[in-house]
């Protein structure tokens, strides 16, 4: 039987083609994901406020809920829509960006990008003993100081506690919230 010998240049471009596709499919998967994550960690933020209990004579407690983003912003509009005409206890959101701790001191709860993680500990000790919630994915956030950390277990997210740096903020969480967590710290940073 004869074989039809396929040219060199358009077995090459059969390659590249088929290359060229799977890179696409991979990228968009990637891309999906990331976006599907941050919208399940928007979906947290949001619940965390209906769990946690701030001081009733602090700045958090009037007007809307602020929930701040320090550093480069992973969610996009993510967040903003996930928070658009929600209240917690007829309390609207709002969401700030800064690039330095002290224009969200008085948010509710602050995300700490990864883009901060060089300077984490002087950003965890400009929002220390403040009422206010540090969420991040900084890898071992939670053990390193902040109050709420982002992890991905088994490719969900899920979320770690620090009682120790929610009890110095003065923050009550509830014990359902607590539940859920699927690790809890009780200890000083390490």
């Amino acid at each position: 039987m004869l074989r039809r010998r396929t040219p060199p240049l358009y077995a090459w471009g059969r390659c590249l083609a088929f290359a060229s596709l799977v890179l696409t499919i991979w990228a968009r998967d990637q891309f999906t994901d990331a976006a599907l994550e941050y919208k399940v960690k928007a979906a947290y933020l949001f619940n965390f406020t209906k769990y946690i209990s701030w001081p009733t004579n602090s700045a958090q407690m009037t007007g809307p809920i602020v929930v701040g983003i320090l550093g480069n912003d992973p969610f996009g509009d993510v967040l903003d829509k996930a928070l658009e005409g929600k209240t917690v206890d007829g309390r609207s959101f709002v969401v700030v960006r800064a690039s330095r701790p002290e224009p969200i001191q008085s948010a509710s709860v602050v995300f700490i990008s990864r883009s901060m993680e060089p300077r984490l500990v002087e950003v965890l000790g400009a929002f220390n003993g403040k009422p206010v919630v540090t969420v991040s994915d900084i890898e071992r956030f939670a053990p390193r100081g902040g109050a709420i950390g982002f992890v991905i277990v088994e490719r969900y997210v899920r979320f770690e506690i620090n009682r120790a740096t929610a009890e110095r903020a003065n923050l009550k969480i509830s014990a359902k919230m607590l539940k859920t967590a699927s690790m809890l710290y009780s200890d000083s940073p390490r």
